[in-house]
């Protein structure tokens, strides 16, 4: 099957929510294309971004705020990357930015605290995941220990 064609049959199965079956698919289709195409690290990363979010939905239930949290809005960001890749343009840009957690998701966060639209247990919990499973810039990493340390109870 064509590059083209398999890129346009994942941007259907991007339609409606991304559950386990479906991020484990997209994660076995993301691994084919980077042994396949030129976009090599595009893919790789898709790949490994529907896996964690596969094996973090995997077991027991996830409440449905924690499903949201963990999918909102990933299949939009991967809809974009694969248009790009087939307008031959995959940006690394917008990669890395959905690679790292930075100063700003983090001011988001707090923000939301400060304002009420999430608990402080809620901001706690959603700072240990982080800490735990995110990549952060280096230089960051000292400033958002400090901010974990303050927050929590």
């Amino acid at each position: 099957m064509p590059a083209d064609d398999r890129i346009a049959r994942l941007l259907s199965t991007l339609s409606g929510e991304l559950g386990q079956q479906k991020l484990e698919s997209l994660s076995g289709e993301f691994d084919s294309l980077a042994q396949d195409r030129a976009e090599t690290l595009v893919f790789f990363v898709l790949h490994n971004v529907c896996l964690r979010l596969s094996s973090a939905l995997e077991g027991e239930a996830v409440p449905f705020d924690r499903f949201r949290e963990l999918t909102a809005g990933i299949a939009d960001q991967i809809r974009d990357i694969l248009r790009d890749v087939q307008r031959g343009s995959a940006c690394f840009d917008k990669l890395e930015g959905r690679m790292k957690t930075t100063r700003q998701i983090v001011a988001d966060k707090i923000a939301d605290y400060l304002h009420g639209k999430v608990s402080q247990a809620e901001l706690v919990d959603w700072a240990e995941r982080v800490m735990m499973d995110a990549e952060f810039e280096e230089a960051d990493m000292e400033v958002l220990s400090d901010i974990d340390s303050l927050v929590a109870p």
